[in-house]
This record gives structure tokens, sequence and C-alpha cells, in this order.
């Protein structure tokens, strides 16, 4: 390969997307409610991507406000129960499940994220109806979100229902 095969090649050319494509894929980790490690069959190979469930937020399991944790942590595991009908037991379950058994998700492929994370629409089977951030809003563990400004503590909270133990003085 020499120079001149990338001449032609400057920073008009476009990067690698998935954006658009609809296929099975397995779930190899969930590292929250709204972000997961899927393995996908694409471009004669596989590859592992991380990918953003599209459309919502969850809260953050590292949040310092023990509800948000309370709330993200249940998130992760209610996206984990949606996909593989087992409840978490102990918190490296995930891993070890996702390690040993096969589960595959219907992902259907979206832009990137401003983080460079493919967003997807996740469904258990193909023909579901609902997908599994929209099983997440119904069930109060998810906020809508496009990829704009996050919102407080304090809005999630009041959106979400949760507790407001650890919230100041109105």
């Amino acid at each position: 390969m020499s120079k001149e095969d990338f001449r032609q090649y400057g920073g008009s050319t476009p990067e690698l997307s998935v954006n658009g494509v609809k296929t099975y894929g397995r779930l190899v980790d969930i590292y929250d409610g709204d972000t997961v490690k899927v393995v996908l069959n694409a471009f004669g190979s596989y590859y592992k991507f991380t990918i953003r469930l599209n459309g919502i937020d969850t809260c953050e399991i590292k949040s310092k406000d023990k509800v948000l944790q309370e709330n993200g942590i249940k998130a992760r595991d209610r996206l984990f129960e949606i996909i593989t009908d087992k409840k978490v037991i102990a918190k490296n379950d995930i891993k070890n499940i996702l390690d040993t058994e096969v589960y595959l998700v219907w992902v259907e492929c979206c832009a990137k994220d401003k983080y460079g994370r493919v967003l997807a629409n996740i469904y258990k089977n193909k023909d579901d109806v609902k997908s599994v951030s929209e099983i997440l809003l119904e069930e109060k563990l998810a906020y809508k979100y496009e990829g704009k400004t996050k919102l407080s503590d304090d809005d999630i909270k009041d959106y979400l229902e949760l507790e407001l133990a650890t919230r100041g003085s109105p």
C-alpha cells in the first residue's frame, strides 16, 4: 500500500457507520440501564459495539446521590431481566451469565451519539412491538432523552417519582 492509494481519501472520507443496520446481535455486557455491549455480524466479521439505548436516559450507577444510584442499579438489573428472564442476585451475575450463555437481541442501529457510541433500538425479539427502552420508560426506570442537556437530579426524581429523602428543602 502506498501514499497514492490514500491520496483521494482525506478529511471528507465517510466514517464507518452501522446506521440503518437491523440485525440480531449477542448481548455481552450491560454497563447501566442505557448502555450495553453487543456483538454484531457486520462487514463479514464479528465486532463488539458499545450501544446507547436510543431515546432514553437512566440514573447513573456511579451517582453521588444514593436514591439516583439505587434507581440506576434497578434500571440495569431490569434491563438484564427483560432480556434474560433472570433476576440479578449478585453484582457480578450479569457478566458471568452473559459470558457463559448466549442471549440474542434484535438491534436497529441509528446514528452515533456525541461520545461515538452507536444509538440503537433494542428488542428482546425481532417481532416485539416494544423496545427495551419503551419498557424502561413505562416502568419509570428511564426518562426520555434526545442527547441534549440532561435533567437535574431533582428533575429526574420528579419525573421518575423517586423518593425525595435526599433532596434539600423546597
